[in-house]
């Protein structure tokens, strides 16, 4: 973390020494609001966003503005290496592809590598229906996130329900299928 100025920070993240993403983050005049960008360059190219988040407990005294809880509002700008993922389900099978990260995976209770990733996730999954995957993403042993997807009947789109266990949040938005 590097503070550029009273109200605005920096982010670097490494590991084994190479960068995997960077960031800043900015919080309004008013302190309610936090703006940020992050890019994150694990996969195959780098994926950038840019996001809000609302202020839910304030900083301790004489803490830098960043400081304090915030919640998730919105994610906005984010470019083709974020946003684009490939699913493919059979009758007992279940892979996913984006952005140099895949996994091919039975629904039969075993853990499965997502390939690329360099926090080495593994997956579960959970046939729910003809229509809902439930898929369980450990790390070292530790359950970090819990996602639903849920396929519309037409297939035309895919509501994603990520429940981030490690930081206590919920994500939720819908996939579309880009036309072919």
């Amino acid at each position: 973390m590097k503070i550029v100025n009273a109200t605005t920070v920096e982010r670097t993240n490494k590991m084994a020494g190479k960068v995997t993403g960077t960031g800043s983050m900015t919080v309004s005049a008013d302190g309610s609001t936090l703006s940020g960008k992050f890019t994150d360059y694990t996969g195959e190219k780098p994926a950038s966003f840019a996001y809000t988040e609302k202020r839910v407990a304030a900083a301790p005294a004489g803490a830098h503005a960043t400081s304090g809880s915030w919640q998730r509002d919105q994610i906005n700008d984010a470019n083709d290496a974020l946003t684009i993922v490939n699913y493919e389900m059979t009758g007992d099978h279940f892979s996913m592809h984006a952005n140099g990260q895949s996994y091919n995976a039975k629904f039969d209770g075993q853990e499965y590598p997502i390939t690329g990733d360099p926090g080495h996730t593994v997956v579960t999954l959970k046939r729910v229906d003809d229509n809902t995957v439930v898929e369980t993403d450990r790390r070292k042993g530790k359950v970090t996130d819990e996602i639903r997807l849920a396929a519309s009947k037409d297939g035309k789109t895919v509501d994603v329900t990520d429940k981030d266990l490690v930081r206590g949040q919920t994500m939720t938005y819908t996939l579309e299928k880009q036309k072919q």
